[in-house]
């Protein structure tokens, strides 16, 4: 079952809770953690994507016979 609260109803409920100071703490830290999470899984993603798309076409371009810079190359142009 799939339940919707606002999150000025998460708030609330929050705060009608008698939580210690360690207890809010230790509640801040697990937030903190998913979105340190969630950023890690959308960048390894991203980077995930970003890689096989230039592999593809890398395979791509050498099949068709077109010459690829090497490394060295690509540093002498920055």
């Amino acid at each position: 079952m799939k339940v919707t609260i606002s999150l000025e109803g998460i708030w609330t409920m929050l705060q009608s809770l008698s939580l210690s100071s360690r207890n809010k703490e230790w509640l801040a830290a697990r937030l903190i953690e998913s979105c340190a999470e969630d950023a890690r899984v959308k960048q390894e993603k991203m980077v995930a994507e970003t890689l096989g798309s230039a592999y593809f076409e890398t395979k791509q371009a050498i099949a068709a016979g077109q010459t690829m810079p090497n490394a060295y190359d690509l540093l002498d142009e920055i």
